[in-house]
């Protein structure tokens, strides 16, 4: 059976299998362009953006952890597409993570002074504003030629969601040449939730690495465990409940190879403890310390605040807030360390000032790196008297490194006196030592 059709004053004829065949190809076509135009909304970064409630497809952005690539960020020299991370096993850690926060048995959100009911239900790689100033954007890094970084984060009883966020927004915004491993150290977590299904989760994830110490041993020695398991040239020390920004690491190792005798830290943003909100103070700050060897916060001088945005610049800090700080690993090694006779948390990043201006070294703050923190009244817990144990701290570093200041650090009181004198001397001897 055929058909004639008149073409441009042409009469064609069609057989009937040809009508066929061209019904078919327009019904195949047809389906296949809806079936694109639905992936490319759904894939699309748009519903990756922070979501009042947690989308089953959408809780973080594709990892390949099969070949431990990325998806590309600006900067990264990353060659994988969004498309062709999408493999099974992102999959499998996108079930696995669900899987966790819906099955986890955990204390009120009272108990950890945040809000955890709105972080569980946040996606995990949500978008949050670039932060940093106008300048910052234009500069570019060779990744050729800066090292790789390890970060270490501690955690005890730490938010499960919190805390893959953290994990999470270093894996997503860090360029994959840069970042050699993620060290995480559980001290002795008792929360169900951080034992089997953290490790069913870690072991899914690129680069990340989970050790755990059989006691308490606080902040300070747990972040000197992870330290020592590193061995990239940079070593950073992040808390559990922090967010990377894009392009945060570059700047960051850029400066430790131009000035290798420094601590220094990224500019650090806040994140709402109850909203999640991300934003950047209104004013430019950097950090201190009263007498009574408290951090504290002193405003930036007008005229240096607006060099610092007006050109990217970093500027010195007396101290480090302590949430998220870089070294590197070989003038560490040469100035001793963070001080592991100081207990759990508190005093650690005043010390460390002390320690890296009195032996010739800089601190700065560095504007194009930002980094967002969770405030929180006591960012560690605690086994025992939290302002005992933070005040035994003070005491050991104000007679370490002040010398004759001391006596405005001591208030008149007898008790902090005789601790004081209780005090092991050690760590005088390593201040002597660094001369």
């Amino acid at each position: 059976m055929t058909m004639r059709v008149r073409l441009m004053g042409q009469v064609i004829h069609l057989h009937m299998p040809s009508i066929q065949w061209i019904i078919k190809a327009l019904f195949v076509g047809v389906l296949l362009f809806f079936i694109t135009n639905y992936l490319s909304k759904t894939t699309d970064r748009g519903p990756l953006k922070t979501e009042s409630k947690r989308s089953e497809d959408s809780l973080f952005r594709p990892l390949d952890v099969a070949t431990n690539q990325k998806p590309p960020v600006a900067g990264s020299g990353s060659h994988m597409s969004a498309m062709e991370a999408g493999n099974v096993k992102t999959r499998l850690l996108m079930q696995v993570q669900r899987d966790i926060l819906r099955n986890q048995k955990r204390p009120p959100d009272d108990t950890y002074n945040i809000n955890v009911t709105l972080s569980d239900n946040t996606s995990m790689d949500r978008e949050i504003p670039d932060t940093r100033p106008e300048v910052c954007r234009t500069f570019s890094y060779d990744v050729d030629k800066l090292p790789a970084a390890t970060v270490v984060i501690p955690f005890y009883n730490e938010a499960l969601s919190m805390l893959l966020r953290t994990i999470h927004s270093i894996l997503w915004r860090s360029p994959d040449k840069l970042l050699a491993k993620i060290i995480l150290v559980d001290d002795a977590s008792t929360r169900e939730y951080l034992k089997e299904p953290l490790d069913r989760y870690v072991r899914l994830l690129p680069k990340v690495e989970l050790i755990r110490n059989e006691h308490r041993e606080g902040l300070i020695r747990s972040r000197m465990r992870g330290y020592r398991l590193a061995t990239s040239k940079v070593v950073l020390f992040q808390d559990a409940h922090t967010e990377c920004n894009v392009g945060w690491l570059e700047p960051l190792l850029d400066d430790l190879m131009k000035h290798p005798q420094s601590v220094i830290q990224p500019f650090v943003d806040g994140v709402d403890r109850l909203t999640l909100e991300f934003a950047a103070p209104p004013t430019y700050y950097r950090g201190a310390f009263s007498w009574d060897l408290r951090y504290t916060w002193l405003r930036l001088p007008e005229h240096e605040q607006i060099r610092s945005i007006e050109t990217g610049q970093p500027f010195f800090t007396p101290t480090v807030v302590g949430c998220a700080l870089a070294v590197r690993k070989d003038y560490f090694d040469h100035i001793g360390w963070f001080d592991e006779g100081l207990n759990v948390w508190g005093g650690e990043n005043i010390e460390l000032g002390f320690r890296t201006w009195m032996c010739g070294g800089r601190v700065v703050t560095i504007t194009c790196s930002r980094v967002g923190h969770v405030f929180k009244e006591f960012p560690y817990q605690f086994d025992g008297n939290k302002e005992e144990i933070v005040q035994k701290n003070l005491i050991r570093v104000a007679e370490t490194w002040m010398d004759g200041w001391k006596k405005y650090f001591y208030p008149d009181n007898p008790g902090v006196r005789l601790q004081a004198a209780r005090a092991e001397r050690g760590r005088t001897e390593v201040a002597r030592r660094t001369d």
